[in-house]
């Protein structure tokens, strides 16, 4: 007995899916809405096309031929007050407007890294607040550093 259902339960599902293929195949009729049922049919006007608007190519950025450490380096030679200065004030201002300079450009492509857009903040508040030491120690220092980074328009 258990062998004559299983075989009318297969014999069923392949009925179903036949009965289900035929549906998907046929072709599907479209109802007339109510106010066009008694009205002549009419001819559609094409409508008029969207325009697309170009975006504007994406700069691509450098690729750097130098690691942080070099760049690093460079900043400092370029910056420091005498031979072995590397933690200068001024050192340090310049280092971190390169950082910042850099940061500004990636956030520039990824609009939505929220935690490199802290660190940059993070950055230019220690930037202001080495500035503002800078000021009140040796206005002259401070304006040609201000001059030679081009901070502080």
């Amino acid at each position: 007995m258990a062998t004559k259902a299983k075989k009318t339960s297969s014999k069923s599902t392949k009925s179903t899916k036949t009965k289900k293929a035929a549906k998907a195949s046929a072709p599907k009729k479209s109802k007339p809405s109510k106010s066009t049922k008694n009205a002549a049919p009419q001819q559609k006007e094409a409508a008029p096309k969207p325009v697309i608007k170009a975006k504007a190519p994406v700069k691509k950025r450098e690729k750097h031929t130098l690691t942080r450490r070099e760049r690093k380096k460079a900043v400092m030679q370029k910056h420091r007050t005498h031979e072995k200065d590397t933690g200068s004030a001024e050192v340090q201002v310049a280092i971190l407007t390169h950082r910042i300079n850099e940061l500004t450009e990636h956030l520039q492509h990824h609009k939505n890294d929220n935690h490199s857009r802290r660190g940059l903040l993070m950055m230019v508040g220690n930037r202001k607040k080495l500035l503002k030491f800078l000021k009140e120690k040796s206005d002259e220092r401070y304006k040609k550093l201000v001059k030679k980074l081009g901070i502080r328009g």
